[in-house]
This record gives C-alpha cells, structure tokens and sequence, in this order.
C-alpha cells in the first residue's frame, strides 16, 4: 500500500514538473486549455461508460475482453491533471496495450494461461483445457445411473408363474 501511494506521489511531481515545462515551450494559455481539454474528455469518458462496466461485472461478463473497463479506467487518468496520465490514458485505449496489460496481470498472479469467467454468480479462473473447474457446479449437479424397465402387465397375464 505504501508503494502505490509512493508511485502517486512521484507521478504527481513529475506531472507538475512536465506542465512548467510544457507551460514555458508552448505557453500558459495553451496548457491550461490542454489540461482542461483532457480534464473533460476523462469525466466523459467515466460518465459514459463507468455504467456499463459495472453492469457488466453484474451480468458476468468479461470485463478484460471488451473495453467495458478500459474506457472507465483511461477516463480517471485523463481526469487526473497533467500530460503524463494523459497518454497513459491514451494508450489504455489501444488493444494490443489492454491485451499486454491483462497478460502481465495474469502471469504476476500465476494465473499465466487461464481465463476468467463467471459460472453461477462465481468468478472462476479456468485453463483453456479444464472443463472440470469450469463446469464444477453444473457437474455436482447430475446424477448417472443405470436403469432396467420393468414391466409389470407382464407377470400378471403369465399362467405359469401363479402356479
């Protein structure tokens, strides 16, 4: 927990050092107007598709397939001031970067290989050729058994057997 509120810090310094620079090349106008551009496109970004990403954990859909979590995620960074969350805004909306991020998540978990899935309300970590852990709940679910027929009108209408 202290490292991430470290890495907040240092980002917020550097982000601060990055607009006086910025302001001195291009200008103050110039950068405020870019701050506040990227502030506005973030909260639109958040409004519009916060929604579906919550809604889609919901339903049980996989949020790391689609960009139901990318576009929320890359709107906080705009909305967060400075350049620098900018473009890692920027770049959190490109596929191969998403697909990268989930795979280095994945391998730093020691899930390298499985998939995550919801089956039944429950989130599942499942490897491609493991229906079992996949399928755990509908399995204990099923009952297999043998079975003979039995016909009854049978013994009743046979003459010998009531001798």
């Amino acid at each position: 927990m202290s490292r991430i509120i470290l890495a907040i810090i240092v980002l917020f310094a550097v982000e601060l050092i990055v607009i006086i620079k910025l302001g001195g090349v291009i200008g103050a106008i110039p950068t405020i107007v870019l701050l506040i551009i990227g502030t506005c496109s973030g909260c639109i970004l958040v409004k519009k598709y916060f929604k579906d990403a919550v809604e889609a954990m919901q339903q049980g859909r996989s949020i790391t397939q689609n960009t139901s979590l990318w576009r929320p995620l890359a709107g906080f960074l705009f909305v967060f001031p400075g350049f620098i969350s900018d473009i890692l805004g920027v770049l959190l909306l490109i596929k191969p970067v998403q697909k990268f991020i989930v795979s280095f998540t994945m391998a730093r978990l020691g899930l390298k290989g499985y998939t995550i899935s919801r089956v039944n309300g429950q989130t599942v970590f499942r490897k491609p050729d493991d229906i079992s852990v996949f399928d755990k709940k509908q399995q204990s679910e099923i009952i297999d058994t043998d079975y003979t027929e039995i016909d009854n009108s049978k013994e009743q209408d046979d003459p010998q057997k009531k001798n």
